[in-house]
């Protein structure tokens, strides 16, 4: 008895001692990838940095604006430097641009849209306004995903919703719609989110 007691008190050990290498193992590759991802972000801010502040500052406006939404930082910083980096001479300043992602991530919240729909609907986004327009595939991801982006874009360009398709086949839903549309809607979406309250 006392033979075997030994053997599994040895027998734990092990296991304990080996639970640990893997758990470290596991987790220097999280960090791992944790630093690699901060050293990628903190490159594409560099690169879009309109130099009115540091990357630092920078970094923090964003970290306030994903707060303010309550959205996942890394969502948001990918969006803006996206943003940054692909439509040029679109947006005055970098401000501009994270009041925009703000503004997105306030109309995703509004219409309920999943965190798998939100990333699906800023892919389509950024890479519409990287091209210059939204049509297509992009404008039906956006459609499934969040459709109070497609009204408030039709909103500016002041036409039913219904016409938005056909506008789009025609290379008309541009950059500047897309962005005017959003922006210009700020006041009604603060509002409407606002209004939402905060869950856990």
């Amino acid at each position: 008895f006392d033979s075997g007691a030994g053997s599994l008190d040895m027998l734990a050990g092990k296991v304990i001692a080996f639970g640990s290498v893997v758990a470290g193992v596991f987790g220097a590759g999280k960090l791992l990838n944790m630093a690699d991802t901060y050293q990628m972000t903190t490159s594409r801010l560099n690169l879009m940095n309109d130099g009115l502040q540091t990357t630092e500052e920078l970094q923090k406006k964003i970290v306030d604006s994903a707060l303010n939404t309550h959205s996942a930082y890394q969502d948001t910083v990918n969006a803006v430097s996206k943003l940054g980096i692909t439509t040029g001479d679109a947006f005055s300043s970098n401000d501009e641009i994270i009041k925009f992602v703000e503004q997105l991530n306030k109309q995703f919240v509004i219409g309920g849209t999943t965190v798998e729909g939100q990333s699906a609907a800023m892919l389509q986004l950024t890479q519409a306004m990287a091209s210059g327009v939204l049509r297509g595939d992009e404008l039906n991801s956006i459609y499934e995903n969040a459709p109070t982006l497609i009204k408030s874009m039709a909103d500016y360009m002041g036409v039913p919703v219904e016409q938005m398709r056909g506008l789009a086949e025609e290379g008309k839903i541009t950059t500047d719609v897309i962005k005017n549309g959003i922006l210009g809607a700020s006041e009604e979406t603060n509002k409407q989110f606002e209004s939402m309250g905060t869950t856990f």
